[in-house]
């Protein structure tokens, strides 16, 4: 089921949008990963996945709330998410995210917790870098734009842009796995120089 909503998402995005991605989507299929990107829009988790080429599904940690409804719970489940409460410390999300990834699965993360307002990146927490110290899998930066415009009255078919990092291991870049705060910075920082990129990549390349 996911491959087919995949497929059908990636032709949504490219019939009525104009997608644009940065970078190798290709990734080592032997290793686990983490897919870490700043968030704007609800469209976000779909566009990523869409775009991203590894065939394992991208399991999204999604807010609790967004699987109240019995057929909106169905279909984010069947898009890969599984819900975590935001504020607290989700013990059984993190299980759940640390169980996917012991699988040589992918999790996709954001780490601001919540979608920007202003389009800057916001504070990451600290869930992203436990989860990446207790599992040491590869962590992807990437960085999203254009999705807050998505079907924002006066704006036809902005162009929805992807920055995919090189991938990475705490280990490669020898950070103190016991400061959290410092691993949390390190990977908003390469989300950061993703949204950089980003910024120099103007609209008319395509």
């Amino acid at each position: 089921m996911y491959r087919l909503f995949k497929a059908v998402l990636r032709r949504f995005f490219r019939l009525l949008f104009r997608p644009v991605v940065v970078g190798s989507c290709r990734f080592p299929a032997d290793r686990p990963l983490i897919v870490v990107c700043n968030h704007r829009s609800n469209w976000d988790p779909p566009f990523l996945g869409a775009m991203l080429d590894d065939e394992r599904p991208v399991r999204y940690m999604a807010k609790q709330e967004l699987f109240a409804g019995r057929w909106q719970g169905w279909l984010m489940r069947q898009c890969g998410a599984f819900p975590v409460r935001r504020g607290t410390a989700d013990r059984q999300a993190i299980k759940m995210a640390m169980d996917i990834l012991s699988g040589n699965g992918i999790v996709g993360l954001f780490p601001e917790g919540t979608r920007s307002k202003t389009g800057e990146l916001g504070k990451g927490a600290a869930g992203v870098a436990l989860i990446a110290v207790k599992t040491g899998a590869m962590i992807v930066p990437c960085a999203l734009s254009g999705t807050e415009l998505m079907f924002k009255p006066g704006v036809w078919r902005p162009v929805l842009k992807l920055a995919v990092g090189e991938p990475f291991t705490l280990m490669d870049e020898q950070v103190d796995q016991r400061d959290l705060a410092a691993v949390t910075e390190l990977v908003m920082a390469r989300i950061r120089r993703q949204l950089e990129i980003l910024d120099g990549y103007g609209d008319n390349q395509s």
